[in-house]
């Protein structure tokens, strides 16, 4: 048990902890992250990081908020939970998040919260880390166009 503390602190410190939105805990930051990538997708009700992902339906929806192409989201059935949680996970595994989680251990009840937010914190990396990228492939754009005006 020692150990899992440990490991759990380690990601907190280095995974989670520097998550900010509105000036909210990291854990609050990443919550209300969800929830405003999930709103308005159906059957999906993000409250808490274990009973609102069980059923996999926040992990594709949160993929298919940054990536709709992705994911035909529209197609999921709330009842399937393995074959949602699957289909999250083997996404998000072509996209290079690892697979921290096994279906199995998710479509349960209450998941472990502490490995559902981790694995949450690495969507919210990648997606980060992309926008970051498509802002600067914008400006570089509009800097080629300007030049291209000058000359």
């Amino acid at each position: 048990m020692l150990t899992l503390g440990l490991i759990w602190t380690i990601i907190l410190r280095f995974q989670i902890q520097d998550i900010s939105v509105d000036h909210m805990s990291a854990k609050d930051g990443l919550l209300l992250w969800c929830k405003k990538k999930t709103k308005g997708y159906a059957n999906v009700h993000v409250d808490n990081f274990h009973k609102s992902f069980n059923n996999g339906l926040a992990f594709a929806a949160l993929i298919h908020a940054h990536r709709p192409d992705l994911i035909d989201f529209n197609s999921l059935d709330p009842e399937n939970k393995l074959d949602n949680l699957k289909l999250a996970f083997d996404v998000a595994e072509k996209l290079g998040i690892a697979s921290l989680l096994d279906p199995i251990d998710v479509a349960v009840e209450k998941p472990d919260e502490r490995s559902v937010m981790t694995y949450v914190a690495a969507l919210y990396h990648y997606f980060a880390t992309m926008k970051q990228g498509d802002v600067a492939g914008q400006r570089l754009a509009s800097i080629v166009s300007e030049l291209d005006e000058v000359l």
